[in-house]
Parts: structure tokens; sequence; C-alpha cells
């Protein structure tokens, strides 16, 4: 059987339970994926991304430890080239200080934000509104943390980002899911 139609078909079924808040399905099925991975000649869906997908199941079952390292493996994987500007690294990082507010650990949330920042800025092919829906994100949970300071800092960049944007620039809505 073709590898690539088995690998397209977990990830498929892992995208589709995850939608349906099914995460052990969606777990089974990125694993059975990553397992299938070697054996690849060419998959539409890099391995890093099944793994990132992995760590946002991870994330929603509150299973941190294991999300972590998934994102910090996944973050290896995209960096490979050498190359830490590009929106993949930065949307790992934004997620990695996402993880860290979950768990209240604000000193880890704020270094990997701060660095999520500076990726950002020198990716020159990331779009600034998706850059600002990261930060609104971690906004959104420091606020709710009361972690104000933090929250208005954050906010404040997302002004930054959003002067240049024309009123009629399209959105792109991006899920937890990796593109």
């Amino acid at each position: 059987m073709d590898t690539n139609l088995i690998w397209n078909t977990y990830i498929e079924m892992g995208e589709k339970a995850f939608q349906h808040g099914q995460y052990d399905v969606a777990e089974s099925m990125l694993r059975a994926a990553i397992k299938e991975a070697p054996a690849l000649k060419k998959g539409p869906i890099p391995l890093p991304q099944v793994l990132e997908n992995l760590a946002e199941i991870f994330c929603m079952q509150q299973r941190y430890l294991k999300c972590e390292r998934q994102f910090k493996r996944t973050l290896s994987l995209y960096m490979r080239d050498g190359s830490e500007n590009n929106p993949n690294v930065c949307r790992v990082l934004y997620k990695m200080a996402r993880l860290y507010l979950l768990q209240g650990k604000y000193s880890l949330a704020e270094l990997w934000y701060s660095r999520a920042l500076e990726v950002g800025k020198k990716c020159d092919s990331l779009e600034p509104d998706i850059h600002a829906k990261w930060i609104l994100e971690l906004v959104r949970l420091w606020h709710g943390a009361g972690e104000t300071d933090s929250a208005m800092k954050a906010y404040q960049e997302v002004l930054m980002l959003r002067i240049d944007v024309s009123p009629t620039a399209s959105t792109q809505d991006t899920e937890n899911f990796a593109p």
C-alpha cells in the first residue's frame, strides 16, 4: 500500500478528531502518522507540523510536560536549516509562551514571548495580522491571570503591528493546528 496515502489518511483522521474534541483518537492517528514518516517519499505535511499538532493535543488534555517536549522537538526540526527567522519557528515560540502562561509560569512565558517577538520582527514572510493574533492570545491569558503589566506591554506590540496593516487587508484565521 502507498505510504503517502496511509500518511495522509492518518493526518486527515487526526485533524477531524481534533476538531470534534476527540483528543485520544487524534493523538492515536498522529502517532500512527509519525511512525509512517520514515517510509515517506514525499508528504504534503512535514513531520514538524505533525509533532506540533500532537503538542496541541497534549495541551488541550493539560498534559503540559508532553506538550512542552513536543513543542521543543518541533522547534528543533523547524530550525534545522540554521534559520529561526521563519513563521513556523515564530508560531511555536508563541505557543511555548502560551503553554507556560496556562501553567502559571509567568517568567518562562515572558522569556518565550520575548524570543517570539524578536524572531517575528526579523521574519519578513510573517503577516502582521497573524503575528498580532498570536500576541492577542497571550494578552488575553495574561489579563485573565491578573498579569496586567505584561498584558499591556504585549498589547502595545499589537498596536505597533497593526499600524501598518490596511483595513481592507484580508485576515487569515488560524486554528490551533499548524497549517
